[in-house]
């Protein structure tokens, strides 16, 4: 005897139970770009404001400002490239800038020859940290030497 089964009755065995909820889909397309996009540029939006008060705009201003005669009182007048005539053939710049130079030169080959051979020094007493410190390192107060002395600790632990 051939039974035939009905595809859409369902058999429950045990107690009755619910289907889960279906799986919420979350829409893709423009639609939730944009407002995806909205709170993006409303996060965005301060620092865009503080770019133009506080640089774009100065810069800008500035350039502006090179190319005229200006004064506090008075307007502004066009006077073009007349001021970066003068600037050329002025000696006053040309000693400023060459003392700039050589400060930012030896400011930035002091500072990180210091930092670096510093920490070389550090690095090539790390066995002996105990006699080095006390022959290189100078007196710090004590946040730094303890936590000189829990990376000790640490790197001696393993």
């Amino acid at each position: 005897m051939t039974t035939v089964q009905d595809s859409s009755a369902q058999v429950v065995r045990g107690p009755a139970t619910t289907a889960p909820p279906p799986a919420v889909r979350r829409r893709t397309g423009p639609a939730s770009r944009r407002n995806d996009t909205w709170v993006a540029w409303l996060l965005v939006a301060p620092a865009i404001l503080g770019f133009g008060v506080f640089f774009a705009y100065p810069m800008l201003r500035g350039v502006y400002l090179s190319f005229t005669e200006f004064h506090i009182l008075t307007p502004p007048v066009w006077t073009g490239l007349k001021n970066i005539q003068e600037l050329i053939n002025d000696i006053r710049f040309w000693h400023s800038l060459g003392v700039t130079a050589y400060f930012v030169v030896l400011t930035v080959i002091l500072g990180v020859g210091i930092s670096l051979l510093t920490a070389v020094v550090r690095m090539t007493c790390s066995p002996r940290w105990n006699a080095c410190r006390r022959r290189y390192w100078p007196r710090t107060d004590g946040s730094l030497r303890s936590g000189v002395a829990d990376t000790d600790q640490a790197r001696a632990r393993g």
